[in-house]
């Protein structure tokens, strides 16, 4: 326990930091289950492509 802390605060305080922790991980775990879902549609959309396809395309749209 802390130096002149007293036990009500102390556990108020633990508690309170352990709810704001939680939706913190909840949006972390959305986030990235988010991408992966992203990451798949965008590879099987652009699956005829190769990698100098984007390099080209911004060759004759900027040239």
């Amino acid at each position: 326990m802390a130096l002149g802390a007293q036990r009500d605060r102390l556990l108020q305080l633990m508690l309170f930091d352990g709810l704001r922790l939680r939706p913190a991980l909840f949006g972390l775990g959305l986030g990235l289950l988010l991408s992966f879902a992203a990451t798949r549609t965008f590879q099987s959309m652009l699956s005829g492509t190769r990698k100098s396809t984007g390099s080209i395309k911004c060759e004759l749209d900027c040239g």
